[in-house]
């Protein structure tokens, strides 16, 4: 009975849809943590699909044109993104829970998508706590070794590790906690992993090492608690406007050829 509610907790087929081209059209090209083409070749009756259409649901309605499809059941009015967001992150943390999904890529890429999910000060807890769930699944599948799936999977798997690595460094600078993921640990080129995606997520993905590279800065000089949560607020509002400038409200076009940067859409 719990598996059919955690299953039937997900938007009309036509709001999923809606939500779904929100989503690969805004969120996606800054932050790929699902593959399309994979995701498109699985059973709609697989509870990983059900799982992933949920939190590509959830991640779209963070986007203010998202506001007229937020909707679980067809008979109900709109929700808000709160309300939204609230039903459908505790249906995924349910599932998950209940080991309805064993693909550990699919839970990964569903614990990311939830982590980026976070309205008041128990949500920031519940996103560190997913962020470090989602790390811990990288690393007991390898993904941050080198050379162990051959080379299709391995480019897909390299770039959810790169999601991951960003992730958990924005966790860091908006929530204050310490990073999970060191370069020490790697058996990857970080900086080559970064050059193999695409010029979108390239961007951020330099932002997000930005970020580590100020926290760990105020973090070191910091010598009392004050002043460390003097940095972390300075940091926090510079994190959260490029976090809503490139997650939820993000328009932004690279121009391959010229190097320039347009907010008007990716």
């Amino acid at each position: 009975m719990l598996e059919e509610e955690c299953r039937s907790t997900i938007p009309p087929r036509e709001k999923i849809e809606a939500l779904s081209k929100i989503y690969f059209e805004k969120v996606h090209p800054i932050l790929p943590v699902i593959d399309q083409e994979t995701y498109s070749s699985l059973s709609p009756a697989d509870p990983g699909y059900v799982l992933l259409q949920q939190g590509i649901c959830l991640a779209a309605s963070k986007n203010f044109i998202a506001r007229p499809h937020l909707i679980i059941s067809p008979s109900s009015p709109s929700m808000s993104c709160r309300a939204f967001g609230e039903r459908l992150s505790s249906s995924m943390r349910i599932s998950i829970e209940l080991g309805l999904v064993s693909n550990k890529i699919i839970i990964i890429q569903a614990l990311a998508l939830m982590s980026q999910f976070s309205d008041n000060p128990v949500g920031e807890d519940i996103s560190s706590q997913l962020c470090g769930r989602a790390v811990q699944h990288v690393q007991s599948l390898g993904l941050h070794l080198k050379g162990q799936h051959e080379e299709h999977r391995d480019r897909l798997n390299t770039t959810l590790l790169c999601c991951i690595w960003a992730i958990d460094r924005m966790n860091a600078a908006f929530n204050g906690r310490p990073v999970l993921m060191h370069e020490r640990d790697l058996r990857k080129d970080l900086d080559l992993c970064f050059e193999q995606q695409d010029p979108c997520f390239r961007i951020f993905l330099k932002v997000s090492h930005k970020f580590s590279e100020s926290y760990s800065v105020f973090c070191v000089s910091s010598r009392s608690v004050t002043m460390l949560q003097s940095s972390k607020a300075i940091i926090g509002k510079k994190a959260l406007y490029l976090h809503s400038r490139f997650l939820s409200l993000s328009d932004l076009r690279i121009s391959t050829f010229s190097g320039d940067i347009s907010p008007y859409g990716c």
